[in-house]
C-alpha cells in the first residue's frame, strides 16, 4: 500500500536523538527519513514529498539553512 501523504524530514547529527524522534513519528502512524548532513537532507525532497521537518539547526556540516530554504521553496500538495 503506498503512502497517502508526505513524510516527516528529520536532520539530526546525533544517532540517539534521530532515532529517538524517528520512533515518536512511527508511534504517530507516519514515515520519516533521516539524514546527519545538509547534502544527504536536500536530496530528501528531490525523492520524496516531505509534510514537515525535525531539524537540528547546527549539524556537522554546518546549519540547516539550505534545507529550510529548499522546503519553503517547495508548495504543501
Amino acid at each position: 500500500m503506498g503512502r497517502t501523504q508526505g513524510l516527516i524530514l528529520i536532520v539530526e547529527d546525533d544517532a540517539f536523538v534521530a532515532m529517538d524522534a524517528a520512533d515518536n513519528v512511527a508511534l504517530a502512524s507516519m514515515e520519516a527519513d533521516t539524514a546527519e548532513s545538509v547534502p544527504d537532507a536536500l536530496g530528501i525532497p528531490e525523492r520524496e514529498e516531505v509534510s514537515a521537518a525535525i531539524l537540528d539547526f547546527h549539524v556537522r556540516d554546518g546549519t540547516v539553512t539550505p534545507v529550510i530554504e529548499r522546503l519553503h521553496g517547495r508548495p504543501h500538495r
